[in-house]
C-alpha cells in the first residue's frame, strides 16, 4: 500500500513511517518545524527498509494551497495513495483564561483545520479510484484536558469530521475512521508527560502499562486493509481502558 502521514519527524508519526515501510508499504511523511527528525526518520527507514520507497515533504499543513502541492508531490511519486493518516498536532498548554489568541488558533489550526485541508485534498482521487482510507489520530484528551483546551478541541474534531467523511464517502468505497490513544511510550503525549502522569496512566489503566508505538502500527495496518473494509465511521480507542486524562 501506499501511505501519505502528517507529522513523520518524531514520535508516534516516526514510529508509525519507520513500521509502515518495514511492513513493506511505501510511505511519504510531512514535517514541518524538525528537519533533523525528518532527516532521522529518512535515516531510519534507509536502514530498515531499502526495499520500501519512502518521501520526507516539509509542510505547514495550515497552508491548504501547500496542501495541494505537497499532496500532489507524493501521489506522483509513490504512483498515487492508497490512506492517509492525519496524525500531525501540536499543544499550547495554559488554562482557558491564559490561552493567547494566537496559540488557540495556532493548535485550532494545525490539529483540526490542517486534518480538514489534508482530507479534502486526497477525497478527490479516493472517490474518483472508488476506494481510500483516511484515518484521524486522536487522544483521550478529547474528553477534556486541564491545561489544553485548544489541543481537546481539535481532538475532539476529529470525531466529527471523520464522521462526516465516513458518511458522505462511504458509498464510494471510501472508509474514514479515528484511533484515539491513551499514554503511549512514543509521541507528544509521552515527551510531555511527567513522572506523575506516567505513575496515574500505569497505576490506573486496567493493563496497568502505557501503550506501546508497535499496537498503534497495527491497528493502522487493520484499518487501511481489505479487511477493514466494512468499518467505518469508528472511534478505535488504544486507551488500555483508561478512557479520560487526569
Amino acid at each position: 500500500m501506499k501511505f501519505f502521514l502528517t507529522g513523520g519527524s518524531g514520535g508516534i508519526g516516526a514510529e508509525l513511517a519507520v513500521a509502515l515501510a518495514t511492513a513493506g508499504h511505501d510511505v511519504a511523511f510531512t514535517w514541518f518545524s524538525d528537519a533533523a527528525g525528518a532527516r532521522a526518520t529518512q535515516d531510519r527507514i534507509a536502514a530498515a527498509a531499502p526495499a520500501s520507497q519512502a518521501l520526507g515533504l516539509e509542510l505547514d499543513v495550515r497552508d491548504p494551497a501547500a496542501v495541494a502541492a505537497v499532496g500532489d508531490t507524493a501521489s506522483a511519486a509513490l504512483g498515487g495513495i492508497d490512506a492517509v493518516i492525519c496524525n500531525a498536532a501540536i499543544t499550547r498548554i495554559a488554562a482557558v483564561p491564559l490561552t493567547e489568541d494566537a496559540d488557540w488558533r495556532d493548535v485550532i489550526d494545525t490539529n483540526l483545520t490542517g486534518s480538514f485541508w489534508v482530507a479534502r485534498h486526497f477525497s478527490t482521487a479516493f472517490l474518483a479510484q472508488r476506494h481510500g482510507r483516511f484515518i484521524f489520530i486522536s487522544s483521550v484528551a478529547a474528553a477534556g484536558m486541564n491545561g489544553q483546551a485548544g489541543y481537546a478541541a481539535s481532538k475532539a474534531g476529529l470525531l466529527g469530521l471523520s464522521g462526516t467523511l465516513a458518511r458522505e464517502f462511504g458509498p464510494r468505497g471510501v472508509t474514514s475512521n479515528v484511533i484515539t490513544l491513551g499514554l503511549f511510550d512514543a509521541g507528544m503525549g509521552q515527551r510531555d508527560a511527567t513522572d506523575q502522569l506516567r505513575k496515574f496512566w500505569t497505576s490506573s489503566a486496567p493493563v496497568r502499562r502505557m501503550g506501546r508505538a508497535e499496537e498503534v502500527t497495527q491497528a493502522v495496518l487493520y484499518l487501511a486493509s481489505d479487511a477493514a473494509a466494512f468499518v467505518t465511521g469508528q472511534d478505535l480507542r488504544l486507551t488500555g481502558g483508561l478512557d479520560w486524562a487526569p
